[in-house]
């Protein structure tokens, strides 16, 4: 009888204004689900009360949240005492667990991970993206000091990994992962396509254009709003922006200033769960981030069949194919997004573009799809698991 493995999850804090990051966790949490009858959930600085099965144990951390533009002297003791808790509470879990996962923002807990492997357990990193790379390449004056403490750190969490598993293909070589390319795969997250789903053709839809993210600098947003000004002056619009941010105030006062208000409106956050049908009626999401992962706004547009216009970062070359899947531009400019946005709207194969959105997520980022590769990964691990049914 093949006895499946005990599995724990270990994941970074959980900044409460980054809801898809809780998000993305219950979705591991559900891909881990079918292999284990037993798992633990050990999460920093949980806020909310998910909604999670009945044999899943979370154990909570509390921990002050740093930024990552802290000088080295803070950012130091900040992780060796953000470490020495999750090692404390991993030792307690060392008899009982065979895989520890580590995921969203663990690509610094080389102390656990050491632990872990020590004990002769199996230690798995999906990484989200690599913290020096992010903080060398778009934060302002990050110094050297910091970014090479972060590479020191990510190095040695690399090398005690058993498997890493970055979220797309491209971006095991954007962040330089050829090196441990005997370990490395990638493990993305799913999309629920019963509830993201296309429902609209292009045609039948209420919006133009939408934004749908953070409103913070890093996501482009008043990039994004300034742009609105060129589009509009070249066509008749309507636009959504869905999100909050702490460039609110700055965009409403853009919006304001040139009397865009009616063509435009700022609706603030929306329940995950009334997103598809804002979505179904959005002709053109656009996405003009300065870095991402594999974002799961362009992922559920998708499946929508919502072509999405967006900076070729991150995991999106891996998505978007332009004029196939979805569109590019070049950088994130106000006059580089409005040009393309043009150019995108006016493309007369949209609505097929939209049709092999749809058509891609389909094929690889289902929930049936993601249960396929942690079972490959397992596999690849010497491990034996019978899958459960829920």
């Amino acid at each position: 009888m093949t006895t499946n493995p005990r599995i724990a999850l270990i994941t970074g804090w959980t900044n409460p204004e980054r809801r898809s990051i809780v998000e993305i966790c219950l979705k591991l949490l559900n891909t881990l689900e079918p292999f284990s009858s037993t798992m633990i959930w050990l999460v920093t600085n949980l806020t909310t009360e998910p909604s999670l099965d009945h044999n899943i144990t979370v154990l909570r951390i509390k921990n002050k949240y740093i930024v990552r533009e802290a000088s080295p002297l803070k950012l130091i003791p900040y992780y060796l005492l953000h470490q020495s808790k999750i090692v404390w509470n991993t030792l307690r879990l060392l008899p009982k667990t065979d895989i520890f996962i580590f995921a969203t923002g663990a690509d610094l807990f080389f102390l656990p991970m050491l632990l872990v492997r020590i004990a002769r357990k199996k230690v798995i990193l999906r990484s989200d993206g690599r913290p020096s790379f992010v903080v060398k390449e778009h934060f302002q004056r990050p110094g050297k000091t910091k970014v090479a403490l972060l590479r020191l750190g990510e190095t040695i969490s690399y090398r005690l990994a058993n498997r890493i598993l970055p979220e797309s293909g491209c971006m095991i070589h954007l962040y330089n992962l050829e090196r441990y390319s005997s370990k490395t795969s990638f493990w993305s997250q799913y999309i629920d396509t019963s509830a993201f789903r296309k429902t609209k053709r292009l045609t039948e839809r209420t919006y133009d254009i939408g934004y749908i993210g953070r409103l913070i600098k890093e996501k482009g947003a008043l990039s994004f709003v300034k742009s609105l000004l060129l589009v509009l002056r070249a066509r008749t619009c309507r636009v959504i922006i869905i999100g909050d941010g702490n460039l609110r105030d700055e965009i409403e006062h853009f919006l304001s200033e040139n009397h865009l208000q009616s063509q435009v409106d700022l609706l603030g956050w929306v329940e995950n769960g009334k997103l598809p049908d804002y979505l179904n009626d959005i002709k053109l999401v656009v996405t003009p981030s300065d870095y991402e992962g594999l974002p799961s706004g362009v992922l559920e547009a998708m499946a929508c069949g919502t072509p999405v216009l967006a900076t070729p970062v991150g995991g999106i070359p891996d998505l978007i194919h332009d004029e196939e899947t979805g569109f590019f531009m070049e950088n994130n400019t106000p006059q580089c997004i409005a040009k393309n946005v043009i150019r995108s709207l006016s493309h007369p194969g949209l609505e097929q573009i939209s049709d092999n959105a749809q058509a891609l997520i389909e094929q690889r980022y289902t929930y049936q799809v993601a249960v396929e590769r942690f079972g490959n990964i397992l596999e690849s691990l010497n491990l034996k698991w019978n899958i459960i049914s829920g």
